[in-house]
């Protein structure tokens, strides 16, 4: 019976260890997985903060440029089709230059928030804009200015560019006006 008694209280007794060690294991593994579950927690909330912050702060950055850009090439092309219809170089719109040096500047500056696509329109219509101005440049030194026929000899060569430019801003402006939700 004592050795009964001996098996029964070593039963009893590594029962309790055992179940003394499992309620330590399992209270020590809750505690890590809990501390893990928190750090990726915080880690994944930093994250997610950090690219709201950024997606926040491209959606301004476009907010402000796109409108900028889009009303630079609508003023430029109005600048270009009224210069078409005059009938000397003389009486283009001196606001050529200064709008496309300010649209070439903002293609440099905002090249990073701008699309392939988009770049590439822009960067082509720019060309175009400046064609236009090379144009005036040419067709308004003292030996040109009065040149009536050089002066539509040379806008005939130009008016399919300014067509392409006509083309080109409609694709802008509905790609702008799809980004914004314009329709």
């Amino acid at each position: 019976m004592n050795v009964l008694r001996g098996i029964g209280i070593g039963l009893i007794s590594s029962g309790v260890a055992v179940g003394l060690v499992l309620f330590f294991v399992r209270h020590y593994l809750s505690r890590l997985i809990s501390y893990e579950f928190e750090k990726r927690s915080v880690s994944y909330s930093v994250s997610a903060d950090r690219r709201a912050r950024v997606a926040d702060f491209l959606i301004d950055t476009q907010m402000g440029i796109y409108p900028e850009i889009l009303e630079l090439v609508y003023r430029l092309r109005n600048i270009m089709k009224e210069g078409i219809e005059h009938s000397g170089a003389h009486r283009w719109s001196a606001d050529l230059r200064p709008l496309c040096a300010h649209l070439t500047e903002n293609l440099y500056k905002y090249r990073l928030f701008l699309p392939q696509d988009q770049f590439d329109a822009l960067h082509e219509f720019k060309q175009i804009s400046q064609e236009a101005l090379l144009l005036v440049d040419m067709q308004t030194r003292p030996d040109r200015l009065f040149d009536d026929d050089g002066y539509r000899q040379t806008l005939s060569v130009f008016e399919p560019r300014y067509e392409r430019a006509n083309a080109l801003y409609e694709q802008i402006a509905t790609v702008l006006a799809r980004k914004f939700g314009v329709k």
